[in-house]
């Protein structure tokens, strides 16, 4: 637990602004002026950047628990113990020979298809295997989404990580592919859960200008790691000892969790709990002096008054998904958006999977495709607040259907140019993912945000439940194909997000009514001209 004898006071924020306030009596006393939890502990302080620092110890080990698996699944070539060799890039679902008791694999490394011989009439296990985390993640965004909603982020959090330590050992002792999909099933629940919940507690930690920047820098944590995890992985020969490195890093995390890291305050003081959320600002915030403390008090006090008068907080609490699904105008955003997720998450993944098709080293490929996801979230770091969102999403996607169209006839023998373009094709759908779970985490409401992102998700996830099969439909036409469907998605894609509203520059909603009104184009003009007015 933070105490107040630890060096920059850990978890707190910047407490000139309280004094401040103090000086102007007259609008600290106006309720109006106190609406959001921003207003109280400031947008960007060492409150926030302690919490990112924590939040990034829990989030670095994603990779690991998600991605690592797809290099333990690189076809190698494989024959009988008959001696009759069979290519493996010509098998699927069938081979020429009829049975075989011991299949021999031409490779050191223990991957799930040389450990459970998924070759031939088995091949399409390990598309499950890949596909098992996925719908772990179709459960959690319903499952972990209503513990976060109505319990809170951080026991949502603890439930994740401790389901993930139970499944990655697990996992490692598999006696068998089913056991082991039925792991990696259940920890694809908690690794979606807790991805989501710390990735509330940021934004919601934030103001309205620093929103899309935090999500930005949370973002590097996942791509530096994931840079990490393709030497790592090629080093570590064995699944198995890869999963037991997981699992006993997850330890660690869990005890960040449990002692450093708040309850979002947001989430308290929405849902009514404001006398936790005073527990929670006093437990990780110092306050030097009895007229900061005051000011602090008053300014939260504020913060209640102005909720229980503006919104009914227990009637709040009651609602959920399908009241925003009641309001007509709310309920076509909600399933725009929900196609353009199923759109960008199966374009996504569909090139991710491919490269497993593709041809040279699978390392080296994904390494090059990682390092133009590097330059996307440099780009999102400086332009993720001077674009709008939908303009970001709009053009991302164009750009993405190009490069596809253009890799169509470079696919097998220009390999070099094959792979600048899919370069420039995962770096703008990565441009794009990340900005579309900021455009999401923005346009729902506080009480129900990890549920409405996880109804988005869903969709999302049906997309990428299906992509690890895209291998097999290269076997029946071709990679070229396969490449032309997700370029022409991609312009779907795009064409959806600009039927959305925008939310750039605009503080996130706490309630419907709050979701109504920011996406009433008059209501926020309207707002617009008094602020340049004032």
């Amino acid at each position: 637990m933070v105490t107040s004898d630890e060096p920059e006071s850990a978890l707190s924020f910047e407490t000139k602004s309280l004094v401040e306030s103090n000086s102007n009596e007259k609008k600290d006393e106006d309720a109006e002026s106190i609406k959001h939890v921003s207003d109280i502990i400031g947008s960007w302080g060492k409150f926030q950047k302690w919490l990112f620092f924590y939040a990034s110890i829990v989030y670095i080990v994603s990779p690991f628990t998600g991605s690592s698996l797809d290099y333990y699944m690189i076809k190698n070539d494989f024959w009988c113990q008959s001696g009759a060799l069979l290519p493996a890039k010509s098998q699927a679902n069938s081979c020429d020979v009829k049975s075989c008791n011991q299949w021999i694999h031409n490779t050191t490394r223990t991957t799930l298809i040389k450990e459970w011989d998924l070759v031939c009439d088995r091949f399409w296990i390990a598309s499950l295997a890949l596909s098992s985390y996925q719908f772990g993640y179709l459960i959690s965004s319903f499952l972990i989404g209503i513990i976060s909603d109505r319990y809170g982020r951080k026991v949502a959090l603890i439930i994740c990580t401790s389901s993930e330590i139970v499944c990655f050992f697990a996992g490692a002792l598999s006696p068998s592919v089913e056991f082991f999909i039925l792991t990696r099933f259940i920890s694809g629940i908690g690794g979606y859960g807790r991805f989501v919940a710390v990735l509330l507690m940021l934004v919601e930690s934030v103001g309205p200008k620093s929103r899309g920047k935090i999500v930005a820098a949370y973002e590097w944590v996942w791509h530096i790691s994931k840079l990490t995890v393709i030497p790592i992985a090629y080093f570590v020969e064995n699944f198995r000892h890869l999963y037991y490195g997981v699992a006993c890093y997850q330890i660690f995390s869990l005890l960040v969790t449990i002692f450093k890291i708040p309850e979002s305050i947001r989430w308290q003081v929405a849902t009514g709990r404001v006398e936790a959320a005073r527990r929670t600002l006093v437990q990780y915030v110092q306050l030097d002096s009895e007229e900061e403390k005051t000011v602090f008090s008053r300014k939260l006090d504020k913060l209640s008054q102005y909720l229980s008068k503006h919104n009914n907080t227990e009637e709040e609490r009651s609602k959920t998904i399908l009241d925003i699904w009641r309001v007509p105008r709310l309920l076509g955003y909600c399933l725009t958006l929900y196609a353009f997720w199923f759109v960008q998450t199966f374009f996504n993944y569909g090139l991710k999977y491919n490269a497993l098709d593709l041809t040279g080293s699978y390392f080296i490929n994904m390494a090059m495709m990682q390092q133009s996801s590097l330059f996307a979230n440099a780009f999102v770091s400086w332009g993720v607040e001077k674009f709008n969102r939908r303009s970001i999403l709009f053009t991302c996607m164009v750009i993405a259907s190009i490069s596809l169209f253009s890799s169509i006839p470079l696919a097998i023998d220009h390999i070099y140019l094959r792979n600048i373009t899919l370069m420039i094709g995962t770096c703008v759908i990565s441009i794009s993912s990340m900005v579309n779970y900021i455009y999401t985490a923005e346009l729902f409401p506080t009480t129900m945000r990890h549920l409405a992102l996880g109804s988005c998700s869903v969709c999302g996830r049906i997309a990428s439940i299906a992509a690890p099969f895209i291998i097999q439909l290269n076997r029946y036409t071709s990679i070229q194909v396969t490449l032309a469907g997700f370029a022409s998605l991609g312009i779907l894609g795009a064409l959806m997000s600009l039927l959305l509203p925008e939310t750039r520059g605009k503080e996130i909603p706490d309630t419907v009514q709050d979701m109504l009104e920011m996406t009433d184009k008059k209501i926020t003009d309207k707002k617009h001209e008094e602020e340049v007015e004032s």
